[in-house]
């Protein structure tokens, strides 16, 4: 900033004295840096304001229909720059008034007019270097702003205290806040109670010999709609630390990893899937009873979905129709529900997906009604107010072209099945197994019927 070089300066002075103005224009033009634009009035000078710019503005005080505060006012209103004060001796009340509205200097006109100009002068200079050099680090300021706000990742900067002191636009997208309720927030507060304990862990662990760290925490924050969303922020933090190496400042990045986490809980998903499903085939070759399969089958569909009700009904080979023969204990009550749902499925025309079922083998979402149960009685009110909403999912268990029978899984409260991919491995290997026993049993063609036949009865 050093480098500046006064030349050039351009000054507006005002004064309502010609002879003044002269002396004043000679005396500060004499060493060639400093261009003197006069005006005789301050209405005058406003307007010469407005279409040509000045590194500072010299302005007597006692002058005809604008007075020197009332022009500093103006100036100061609508206009960055330097303005100084000429006033009489013992005018103080004048020079309080005038610091109040941004005089930046004030010099009395009387004296010796060489001396008075000189001061004025260097003082102008002084302003208008200093003036430049704000200008200039203000400048420098709003360009690493900008650079700052537009970085991809999450950039704050923390007290001692954890206080939020600084933080970029990206950063507030991360944490979901808004700029006015940024500053002074503690940074902890965000995180949960595990993950702080880590953060201080991680900051504690810093060094001067090793002022850098990196930890993972998981941010949970209210939408503007009340929905929960979760981010995984990769933090990466660098301390600075003074001369007794305590943590002044706390510089810190944070990066959304949480795509790559869900990707990784994939991952991990489908892995303890296939673990799951290798188990499943073991158990079905170790169970030996046709019906302890079906319950088996029951009991694991029932730990897949949890606070479902599930039932395995077979295909009459005689009349085509689902007969429920596991699962839907009359504890629950369920089976005076699920037999006007399976007639219901038996009476379905082609437009319902049944007939996915039969043709795919994958599981259908069926819309459904069922009366609510009372909490004293277990058992069911007819009346019509008393329903509640409920979803049926079906599965068909084919192997080889042929259907065995078909999963009945219902989930109250328009419940969903997430993992329906596991639901339908796991109803390839039941479907096999199930195949296989009534081969062992010498039943197949009693229980199993063709798909392209069992598909032709809903057409």
């Amino acid at each position: 900033m050093s480098g500046i070089k006064p030349s050039n300066f351009s000054v507006l002075y005002v004064d309502d004295e010609p002879d003044i103005l002269d002396i004043g224009k000679r005396f500060l033009e004499n060493e060639g840096d400093i261009a003197i634009e006069t005006s005789e009035s301050a209405i005058t000078a406003l307007k010469k304001l407005k279409y040509e710019m000045y590194d500072a503005v010299v302005s007597d005080y006692e002058m005809p229909y604008m007075d020197g505060i009332s022009f500093l006012k103006t100036v100061k209103k609508e206009y960055n720059i330097p303005f100084i004060l000429l006033t009489g001796k013992g005018r103080e009340e004048v020079v309080i008034e005038g610091i109040n509205n941004g005089l930046d200097f004030y010099f009395e006109k009387e004296g010796d007019p060489k001396k008075i100009f000189m001061d004025l002068s260097f003082q102008l200079k002084t302003l208008i270097q200093r003036k430049k050099r704000e200008d200039q680090i203000r400048e420098s300021e709003e360009i690493y702003r900008g650079i700052f706000d537009d970085q991809p990742e999450a950039i704050v900067r923390i007290n001692p205290d954890f206080s939020i002191d600084c933080a970029n636009r990206a950063a507030l997208t991360i944490l979901q806040l808004q700029s006015d309720g940024l500053i002074g927030t503690n940074l902890l507060s965000l995180f949960k109670k595990k993950d702080q304990k880590h953060f201080l862990e991680c900051v504690k662990n810093l060094t001067t010999e090793k002022p850098f760290g990196t930890c993972e925490i998981q941010i949970n924050r209210c939408s503007s709609n009340n929905q929960l969303l979760s981010r995984w922020i990769q933090w990466t933090f660098f301390a600075l630390f003074d001369s007794l190496g305590t943590i002044q400042k706390l510089h810190t990045t944070g990066r959304d990893i949480t795509n790559e986490k869900d990707l990784e809980n994939k991952d991990l998903t489908r892995f303890l899937n296939i673990l799951f499903l290798q188990k499943i085939a073991m158990d079905f070759i170790r169970i030996e009873d046709e019906n302890e399969l079906y319950l088996y089958i029951v009991e694991r569909i029932n730990s897949l979905v949890p606070n479902s009700y599930v039932g395995i009904c077979s295909i009459d080979k005689e009349t085509r129709e689902l007969i429920l023969i596991c699962g839907f204990s009359q504890e629950e009550g369920y089976s005076d529900i699920i037999s006007p749902f399976i007639n219901y499925l038996n009476q379905t025309n082609s437009e319902l997906p049944f007939n996915n079922i039969i043709q795919k083998g994958t599981l259908v979402k069926i819309h459904a009604w069922k009366p609510k149960i009372s909490p004293l009685s277990e058992s069911f009110l007819n009346t019509d107010n008393q329903q509640e909403q409920s979803n049926f999912y079906l599965i068909g268990l084919i192997y080889l072209g042929k259907i065995s029978g078909v999963i009945l899984i219902n989930v109250p409260d328009y419940g969903s099945i997430e993992n329906w991919e596991l639901i339908e491995s796991f109803s390839d290997l039941a479907a096999e197994a199930i195949f296989w026993k009534k081969s062992h049993n010498h039943s197949l063609n009693n229980q199993v019927s063709d798909v392209t036949t069992c598909n032709n009865i809903y057409k």
